[in-house]
């Protein structure tokens, strides 16, 4: 077997967080909604929180966030001015969770 240099050892990050992720995974699991949940809907408002704006809108995968923070900024060159700081803070969510 080949010595390999780890890069990032996940399990030992995680390790002071298991006993956290055991109790809302088996929240997921029990509830029956792992989309659209109350799980989900609690991590979107304490993002939001996070990122100080309004709203969060979870995704599925890296590539959403992207797809939903150029359409964001597509919609929000065509609203002008009057309304950017609005969107704006929408599109950072939505790239602080493409970054995660």
């Amino acid at each position: 077997m080949k010595d390999w240099v780890k890069f990032l050892d996940v399990a030992a990050i995680n390790e002071r967080f298991i006993e956290a992720f055991r109790h809302d995974i088996t929240k997921v699991v029990q509830s029956g909604q792992v989309l659209y949940g109350q799980q989900t809907q609690k991590f979107e408002e304490e993002f939001a929180e996070y990122c100080h704006t309004a709203h969060c809108v979870g995704v599925a995968n890296g590539l959403d966030a992207l797809w939903l923070t150029l359409l964001a900024k597509k919609n929000i060159r065509r609203m002008g001015r009057k309304r950017r700081s609005h969107s704006t803070r929408a599109y950072f969510c939505c790239h602080c969770a493409s970054s995660c």
